[in-house]
């Protein structure tokens, strides 16, 4: 599919981030809100029988042509597919703005519990690897290290928390 078949069958509002239907598709009107939410919070949009991403559709229909790279939303949040909200990303950059693992004991992103229990530890993932960065016996001082990591390693990309 390219930007112009896009452009017939959908609409997309940049400002709010969705899509309507430009024509009545069987039981679905036009002018209807186009997409569902799938696996993992994101939104897809079937057209011409292929289920597509919607930030993948919607970097399509503003740029006309399908992204190079991953498409990463700034705030995290799959569901935002406003265009400010969209940027081209790699894989590992697109992993690098993730949230915090709800696995995560600590509360803080990068930083877990030594062995012996006498201080936090902080690691980065950053191009491929994991890199130690330090320890400290304060919490919220491993997380500022976590935090400055972050910060050199993957620069605009960086997320906190």
């Amino acid at each position: 599919m390219d930007a112009s078949r896009l452009k017939e069958v959908l609409v997309y509002f940049p400002e709010v981030g969705n899509f309507y239907w430009r024509q009545r598709r069987g039981r679905i009107l036009a002018g209807t809100k186009a997409g569902c939410i799938g696996q993992r919070g994101i939104i897809l949009i079937r057209v011409d029988f292929v289920l597509h991403k919607a930030h993948r559709l919607a970097w399509l229909y503003v740029t006309g042509e399908w992204p190079k790279e991953d498409i990463d939303h700034k705030d995290g949040d799959p569901t935002n597919n406003r265009w400010e909200n969209l940027r081209e990303a790699t894989d590992s950059q697109n992993l690098s703005n993730m949230r915090k693992p709800i696995t995560n004991t600590s509360g803080r992103k990068g930083v877990s519990r030594r062995w012996d229990d006498k201080a936090w530890q902080v690691h980065i993932r950053a191009n491929g690897k994991s890199t130690y960065v330090g320890s400290h016996t304060d919490l919220d001082e491993a997380h500022k290290m976590y935090a400055e990591a972050a910060r050199k390693y993957k620069g605009e990309f960086a997320r906190f928390e």
